[in-house]
């Protein structure tokens, strides 16, 4: 397979409810695969999304807008990161999407 510009294979998870005996479910990470995308920190100084000073950013991650692109809470590992998801910003002019993720706790 080609990857063209999208030099990093990332992992893609996401996180499944699973029902258990006493009616209540308990949560697993589920892997969907990988896909190859760019791993980049922000070149902005301030880092912020949206305008709220409580969610930062750490690092934007570029892949091909696809009907299963990861989503908002999806976690993606790449290069020893775990990245959650807070935000998919679609470009549909370069046929890709942004996703601007915070590194999340293993």
């Amino acid at each position: 397979m080609r990857a063209g510009q999208y030099r990093d294979r990332v992992e893609h998870r996401r996180v499944a409810k699973i029902k258990d005996a006493m009616g209540g479910y308990s949560e697993a990470e589920q892997s969907l695969g990988f896909r190859w995308g760019n791993v980049a920190v922000p070149k902005a100084r301030d880092n912020i999304l949206a305008m709220q000073g409580v969610e930062l950013r750490t690092h934007v991650v570029t892949m091909r807008d696809r009907p299963d692109a990861p989503k908002m809470g999806d976690i993606l590992i790449c290069r020893g990161l775990r990245l959650r998801v807070l935000a998919a910003r679609p470009d549909p002019a370069n046929a890709c999407v942004y996703l601007d993720c915070e590194s999340a706790k293993p």
